[in-house]
């Protein structure tokens, strides 16, 4: 019962104060245990409806306001927001449309200036010109680098081929900088030699936009300019979705070479790699997977890709697994 009633002359402490607009002051322990006491001996005439909040019985009976009162509350205010700085990779557009003016001109029809020598102007009558149209492009916040960062980071152990793919996923192709801001996307890959290209490709592009998808792949093709210079990939594959994945593994290291990337899912896959696949097959899905490579020859990769899952639903057609044990019932 005696906890209950501190905590409710705390609150109720807190509350008047408040009320008030008296500076804060937090209600320690034995201040409180002290009032309680002194009202259960009844010395002193306490109605909470009309008490000041005032449990230490000091020198705190000015209720000073909150705006003179400087010292260290307990009753810290919320952080502030994030401040929010502008962005400037978003296009901002201004649309000024010129005044129509010509020169005042004396009864000579010389024209005449003020005291500062400008010459003196006056609306004219003529057509307005166009409109002039200027757009001015913004930093990225410090919560969008945090972010893009965090997302494109290369992960530990990610070979560059499987990092440079998630990163077209992710939407790299999409964020644009230039020779200000590129320099802060730099140390993305967990390779120094990438990220030693990617420096120099952002100094050498000046203020030309270009994305960071686009740069890190120009960084990657700096460390292996041909496809014969990666580790080669002659594991077989087990599943279907480890295949899918094998054949745009193969597709990026050939778009790097020939520098079409960022269309990389509407490229033709050569005959090398689909000879690859079919040759690194599983024997259960060995059949099919020649089937589908042999009349692949127009289709793009990202066609490809589709119709290589799409092999796990065709039943028996789509793969060859071992018939399962017969068993006539009732027989033991």
């Amino acid at each position: 019962m005696t906890r209950l009633a501190e905590l409710s002359v705390a609150h109720v402490s807190k509350v008047n104060r408040q009320q008030r607009r008296m500076k804060p002051r937090c209600p320690d322990a034995a201040s409180v245990r002290s009032f309680v006491a002194r009202q259960v001996e009844g010395a002193d005439d306490w109605d909470p409806e009309t008490w000041d909040g005032d449990v230490w019985d000091d020198s705190d009976k000015t209720g000073g306001q909150l705006d003179e009162w400087y010292g260290a509350h307990p009753y810290r205010p919320p952080y502030p927001p994030y401040k929010v700085n502008l962005v400037m990779r978003r296009k901002r557009q201004r649309v000024y449309t010129p005044p129509v003016v010509c020169p005042v001109r004396d009864n000579d029809g010389q024209p005449m200036f003020d005291d500062g020598g400008q010459p003196l102007m006056t609306p004219g009558c003529q057509l307005r010109p166009d409109p002039v149209i200027s757009q001015t492009l913004e930093d990225h916040i410090s919560k969008e680098m945090l972010y893009i960062t965090r997302r494109f980071g290369q992960r530990p152990k990610e070979p560059l081929d499987l990092w440079l793919i998630r990163m077209m996923d992710e939407g790299a192709s999409q964020v644009k900088v230039d020779a200000g801001d590129g320099q802060r996307f730099a140390g993305l890959s967990r390779d120094t030699a990438v990220n030693a290209n990617y420096r120099l490709l952002v100094r050498e592009a000046g203020d030309e936009m270009k994305t960071v998808l686009h740069l890190y792949a120009d960084a990657i093709r700096g460390q292996f300019p041909e496809p014969s210079n990666w580790s080669s990939l002659d594991r077989p594959w087990q599943t279907l979705h480890e295949g899918a994945q094998r054949l745009v593994r193969l597709m990026v290291r050939d778009a790097l070479f020939l520098g079409h990337v960022d269309d990389l899912m509407q490229l033709n896959v050569p005959k090398g790699i689909r000879d690859h696949i079919v040759k690194t097959a599983p024997p259960q899905y060995k059949a099919a997977v020649l089937s589908l490579m042999l009349g692949a020859a127009d289709h793009s990769l990202g066609a490809l890709k589709a119709t290589l899952l799409g092999l796990d639903g065709l039943g028996d057609w789509g793969r060859l697994l071992p018939d399962p044990p017969y068993r006539m019932v009732g027989m033991t």
